[in-house]
């Protein structure tokens, strides 16, 4: 087999490995996804300076643009699992989308808790990490975060987000990308020659 015969084959299995990625469920979930409410959520407290828990998260949906394996969900509804304590230990449900590709959920397994207020205005901004779950895929560790704000009356922005990084398939197939070409360029400047 010449070299030249090799690039074409490794070229042609590269483009297969990358078309067989897309289409396979299994393996880890990547991508962010941002989430957004059309009500303002609820505390035990009524205060975001004193606030230990979500009561209520309503009205929740996902914010055009989300990534990766939830690249489509744009609009889609969310469901927070109410109450949220902020002191919670283990792995608790966070957050589920349901779906007709199936159900996504996030379990936070950690939570860091930071009130304050700047120019006035109250907010609450929680954080951690989970793992992340789609039916028929592996478990893949993220980051997730919670921010709510309050100008008083009925003024708010809430956000959320999870972020589960690429577990590598990504580089590893611009790597094979870039080879191929690369003993391409090589091939075609020796005149189709290795030698």
């Amino acid at each position: 087999m010449n070299l030249s015969t090799l690039v074409k084959t490794l070229s042609l299995g590269a483009v297969a490995l990358a078309l067989s990625v897309g289409v396979a469920k299994a393996g880890p979930i990547s991508g962010s996804i941002d989430f957004y409410a059309t009500t303002p959520p609820k505390t035990d407290t009524g205060n975001l300076s004193t606030a230990t828990a979500f009561t209520s998260i309503t009205g929740t949906y996902v914010q055009v643009g989300a990534t990766g394996s939830y690249a489509g969900l744009d609009g889609d509804a969310v469901t927070f699992k109410t109450p949220l304590v902020f002191s919670q230990t283990g792995s608790n449900l966070l957050w589920t989308i349901a779906t007709g590709s199936g159900t996504y959920t996030f379990d936070e397994t950690s939570i860091v808790v930071h009130h304050g207020m700047i120019d006035g205005v109250k907010f609450l901004n929680i954080a951690g990490t989970g793992v992340a779950y789609w039916d028929g895929t592996d478990a893949s560790s993220g980051t997730w975060s919670i921010t709510d704000t309050t100008t008083g009356g009925a003024g708010f922005t809430f956000s959320a987000s999870t972020t589960v990084p690429d577990s590598g398939t990504t580089a590893l197939l611009i790597a094979l990308g870039l080879g191929a070409i690369g003993a391409g360029l090589f091939v075609q400047k020796r005149g189709g020659r290795f030698a």
